[in-house]
């Protein structure tokens, strides 16, 4: 009875609605596929120009270069709009507490925190005990996942 409440979306006490279990997990799987193929093209500039520059390159370049390019893809779309490609196909958006777009700051601060706290499952773990279903790095940073009102792209 207790793991279906996390199938249901409700309203919480903003009025936005509370992401299901199945709607978050659903996006954030959508997303790793993503960010997957993004590194995959990422890499091929790196390789092909860097390396043939700098053939002795230690491994930790490439990785804070992948860093880097996946951190300006999330920045971007959570500036603009508030969603990356998964969380249009999803419909949900990111908003602060107070129902606008994240500032570049803020935006920059999510994605400098969620990394390590969703990679350790912190985050992931926090969800299924939150009440709102926000994770530790929205809470940190008083920003939360709510259901888009947009339909399509």
């Amino acid at each position: 009875m207790v793991i279906l409440v996390f199938f249901y979306e409700n309203l919480n006490v903003e009025g936005n609605f509370q992401l299901s279990f199945f709607r978050f997990f659903g996006s954030f799987f959508y997303e790793v596929i993503l960010i997957l193929a993004i590194c995959l093209i990422a890499s091929y500039p790196y390789v092909a120009i860097i390396l043939q520059i700098f053939t002795t390159l230690p491994t930790i370049f490439f990785q804070l270069y992948l860093f880097m390019i996946c951190g300006i893809y999330f920045v971007f779309c959570w500036t603009k709009s508030g969603q990356t490609l998964a969380m249009k196909a999803w419909n949900i958006r990111i908003v602060n507490i107070n129902g606008k777009h994240l500032s570049l700051k803020k935006a920059i601060l999510r994605y400098l925190i969620s990394v390590p706290l969703t990679l350790s499952c912190i985050s992931i773990i926090w969800i299924l005990f939150d009440a709102d279903r926000r994770s530790a790095h929205d809470r940190i940073l008083g920003t939360q996942i709510i259901k888009s009102n947009r339909i399509g792209f």
